[in-house]
């Protein structure tokens, strides 16, 4: 080839090389951000949450096999809010290392739900909360005394704007096998005829009736373990929810606390059946008022 033709063959590739490539039909092909996990996502999929994998599984079986009956892992809810104090949880969140340890706490004046459960780290620090399901299961277990605690298993950076999220694995400690007496009470009474319960305490435990009879009288004459009615009233008499005690005369006792009564005023008004039980008698110190701590229970359908 002559000198003048290689100099052609270089000139056409240099072209070539400079040129801008073709664009594809449709457009140039655009760049997506993966998708970040979030706590939405992490509920409603299976496949992060054992990622722990079998160290994991391994250290907890060797750390806490012993000591526990049963245990199962939980996405946080609530991570993205910000504590009383103003403490972010999301800064917490990400502070959070694997295997801390996390404690459950009982908040059964939570304006959300008197069957609130909140995690907290080991400062007692707010992290956030138990899914409501979860913490309908867990929280009449600790109002047994019954103890549960968990540790870190994953913690999600957000991205996009996504909030981080936070996987802990929950665990509940196993118990001697002494008697409840109340528990031994409880299925004498009801059997197996109740598929949910919890802890309230009983309101406007003062005054007199209508029919003359005084309150305080009323429950002074209860006893542990008394069956007891729920009487709804209109809506439009008192408070929305508003639930009244009665001993088996119909006679009132006093209001149900309204957290306990707007968790399950709906479900009265929806055709379920719930029911009270005396599960304590307290005397002020004074010994001048007395009041009902109850177990409020559902009858199964």
């Amino acid at each position: 080839m002559s000198a003048f033709g290689i100099i052609c063959v270089i000139v056409v590739i240099a072209a070539l090389l400079a040129a801008p490539p073709k664009k594809r039909r449709g457009g140039a092909r655009r760049q997506t951000a993966v998708k970040p996990v979030t706590v939405a996502r992490l509920s409603a999929s299976s496949s992060p949450i054992g990622a722990g994998g079998d160290d994991f599984n391994s250290r907890i079986e060797r750390q806490f096999g012993d000591s526990i009956d049963k245990g199962f892992f939980h996405s946080v809810a609530g991570v993205s809010f910000s504590n009383d104090d103003g403490v972010s949880r999301q800064s917490l969140v990400l502070k959070c290392k694997h295997f801390d340890r996390i404690g459950l706490v009982r908040e059964p004046n939570n304006p959300h739900g008197s069957t609130a459960v909140a995690v907290v780290n080991a400062a007692g620090q707010k992290l956030g909360y138990l899914h409501h399901a979860n913490s309908l299961e867990i929280a009449p277990q600790i109002d047994a005394h019954r103890e549960w605690f968990g540790v870190v298993s994953q913690v999600f950076e957000g991205l996009a704007g996504d909030p981080a999220a936070l996987i802990v694995y929950l665990m509940r400690v196993k118990r001697e096998p002494v008697i409840d007496l109340f528990e031994e009470g409880l299925k004498k009474r009801l059997g197996n005829r109740y598929d949910l319960r919890f802890r309230a305490e009983l309101q406007k435990a003062h005054g007199a009736n209508a029919d003359g009879s005084d309150r305080q009288k009323l429950i002074a004459g209860c006893n542990e373990f008394d069956l007891l009615g729920l009487e709804q009233l209109p809506p439009d008499k008192e408070a929305l929810n508003a639930i009244w005690v009665t001993n088996v005369a119909g006679q009132r006792l006093g209001a149900l606390e309204p957290r306990a009564a707007s968790e399950i005023r709906p479900q009265m008004d929806a055709g379920r059946i719930w029911g009270a039980m005396v599960r304590e008698k307290k005397t002020t110190p004074c010994g001048r008022s007395i009041n009902l701590v109850l177990c409020v229970y559902r009858i199964k359908v």
